[in-house]
């Protein structure tokens, strides 16, 4: 549980650095954005782990058609990994929240920071569904890249 609140700490913690470092947001676009790609390739990295071909593929196509990150970040905190791994992959999504805060309207960061609270509820299956959220994560990090 205390994977989720250091989780959406990020975006209240990034939200606070945004609001009083307006002037400078411009010229770090660019960092915010090589941030946020390799702490979503470290995650899925961390996400490969209990590796699935077929979940994985499912993501990818998720993906494709829904993509809001923070909403794949949350289901894959409901993952079953080792207590290290669980901390260091909520620690990447912390850092990824500082950057992704850095670069979205309030108004998107507060729908990103629902989306992730309503995976809470899958918290009640205990299935690890984690790889549809890595294959989700992969081709959202791949459109960034092609992006950038």
């Amino acid at each position: 549980m205390y994977e989720y609140i250091i989780s959406i700490l990020a975006l209240a913690i990034g939200y606070i650095i945004k609001e009083r470092t307006k002037e400078e947001l411009k010229s770090g676009q660019k960092y915010f954005k090589i941030i946020e790609i390799i702490s979503l390739i470290v995650i899925i990295g961390l996400l490969s782990v209990n590796f699935n071909i077929i979940l994985f593929i499912i993501g990818i196509i998720t993906g494709i058609i829904f993509k809001e990150e923070y909403f794949y970040l949350g289901i894959s905190i409901t993952n079953i990994l080792d207590g290290g791994l669980r901390f260091l992959h909520a620690i990447f999504i912390f850092v990824y929240g500082l950057a992704y805060t850095g670069m979205n309207h309030n108004k998107k960061i507060i729908y990103s920071a629902g989306l992730f609270l309503i995976t809470l509820l899958l918290l009640i299956f205990k299935q690890d569904i984690s790889m549809i959220s890595a294959g989700a994560l992969t081709s959202i990090t791949a459109m960034k890249i092609y992006k950038f």
